[in-house]
């Protein structure tokens, strides 16, 4: 094969876009999560046994500046409470300009914000999980 009888992978338009504006998440305050997505090209996703972390991304705005925000985790406790999220609440999928199938949340969540929670277990990463409003 030659040079000439290739493509650019960028320009099949599968590509991993990289959305400079949003950041991993980590602890943080109040937020209402407004949309949310989960990306399964990862290498923590199994495909034939559908299990494993995907990535979650989701918007939303600080709630102490209306400030819009924009955030993503590989963390399984996450991912379980979005997926959680949208069973409760509901919401419509909308596609953005990239052709992403994003859930749109029939109603904003107002979380308390995100903490490090210590597993206990000597040599294992604290994880994170979302705060409640009534601590």
């Amino acid at each position: 094969m030659v040079k000439e009888d290739s493509v650019k992978f960028e320009d099949l338009g599968i590509g991993q876009i990289q959305e400079a504006d949003r950041f991993q998440l980590d602890e943080r305050g109040a937020m209402i999560i407004t949309r949310l997505r989960f990306d399964y090209r990862t290498k923590y996703w199994n495909e034939k046994t559908q299990s494993g972390s995907p990535i979650t991304k989701f918007d939303g705005f600080d709630e102490a500046t209306g400030e819009r925000v924009k955030y993503f985790t590989l963390s399984q406790v996450i991912y379980k409470s979005m997926a959680d999220i949208l069973i409760k609440v509901g919401a419509t999928v909308q596609k953005d300009e990239n052709g992403n199938d994003w859930s749109v949340l029939k109603k904003g969540v107002l979380v308390a914000g995100f903490e490090k929670v210590s597993t206990g277990v000597r040599g294992q990463n604290p994880y994170i999980k979302i705060k409640s409003l009534s601590n």
